[in-house]
């Protein structure tokens, strides 16, 4: 690891945090090089000291506030920073570099670090949210989602994206709106479309419900219109010409059956109901198809109008549910 990456680890781990592969990244580079440890540790306390965070924050009660006046600030209290190490103290050439860092990785922070300077972060946790961004886009956040924006979008519209949204796009045709999420990024001037990041696997998808987006990856790019979906998985960028507005109950609270089948009513139910994890089928074949349309209806109600109308018996035990005759 070279000394820029390991210091952009270090200042994310001082911030909002690592990920998994990043923090085994830092600690095993701390764990076999001496000169490492002993610069995290020269960080920590350089960290601690100069009560960076409380400098953030200030900034964070006007949003128009330039980086600056948190510049200044610590240029101010120079003579704060120097570090003693674990093992010896270090000399004023050392310090100075250490000084230097603390400046960078501030930098770094302002520029890159939701809650640090000019992003803001919201998320969700077991409740379906909506918020609405500075630009007046709004957005509908799954469970346990999160969306980073810019405070004060003056000459872009960029926000980052972890789990499931739904984008309500204002229209500005010189300011394209756009979405980072992992390896994927899309790009629009005014839709409405449904966006779903797992990062942890690097799959992507996206239902478009309204306007046309754009589907970009380093592996090329799809233009989706109104009723298409774009996904992104294993590195391969693939399109379709329908996808299945059932997907968006977790929005709609709406699920709409035409002429289903009892397969496609179990595969409906795993995919918006958390609660299920898994089906196991123990029921005869059956032809019968249903007709019908749930709204904001609890999965109980749902599941005794199927036992009725496909004359089964559906139970759930252990997030699993059976279905047999």
């Amino acid at each position: 690891m070279n000394l820029h990456k390991f210091d952009i680890l270090t200042a994310k781990y001082f911030s909002e945090g690592l990920s998994a592969e990043e923090q085994l990244l830092l600690d095993d580079a701390i764990e076999k090089d001496l000169f490492y440890f002993d610069r995290f540790e020269q960080m920590k306390n350089a960290w601690n000291n100069a009560d960076s965070y409380n400098l953030f924050k200030e900034t964070e009660k006007n949003v128009n506030s330039d980086f600056n006046l948190v510049w200044d600030r610590i240029i101010a209290n120079k003579s704060k920073y120097y570090f003693i190490s674990s093992h010896f103290k270090i000399s004023n050439v050392a310090a100075a570099v250490a000084f230097i860092f603390l400046m960078t990785a501030s930098v770094f922070l302002y520029q890159n670090v939701a809650g640090f300077g000019k992003w803001k972060a919201y998320s969700t946790n077991e409740s379906v949210e909506t918020i609405w961004l500075p630009d007046s886009t709004c957005v509908t956040l799954n469970e346990y989602s999160r969306v980073v924006f810019l405070k004060n979008p003056k000459n872009e519209r960029r926000v980052r994206i972890k789990g499931e949204a739904f984008f309500d796009v204002a229209h500005n045709v010189n300011k394209p709106f756009v979405i980072d999420a992992g390896k994927v990024e899309v790009q629009v001037l005014g839709t409405k479309f449904d966006l779903k990041a797992d990062l942890n696997n690097d799959y992507s998808e996206v239902y478009v419900t309204d306007g046309v987006v754009a589907f970009k990856a380093k592996v090329g790019e799809l233009i989706l219109e109104k009723g298409e979906k774009g996904t992104f998985n294993n590195g391969v960028l693939s399109k379709q010409s329908s996808f299945d507005l059932n997907n968006l109950y977790w929005k709609s609270g709406v699920l709409i059956f035409s002429n289903s089948s009892l397969e496609y009513v179990a595969k409906s139910l795993k995919i918006n109901f958390d609660s299920i994890k898994e089906v196991k089928s123990k029921y005869t074949p059956t032809e019968t198809q249903i007709t019908t349309k749930f709204e904001n209806q609890s999965l109980d109600e749902i599941l005794k109008e199927f036992e009725l109308h496909f004359n089964k018996k559906f139970e759930i035990k252990n997030n699993i549910l059976i279905i047999s005759d």
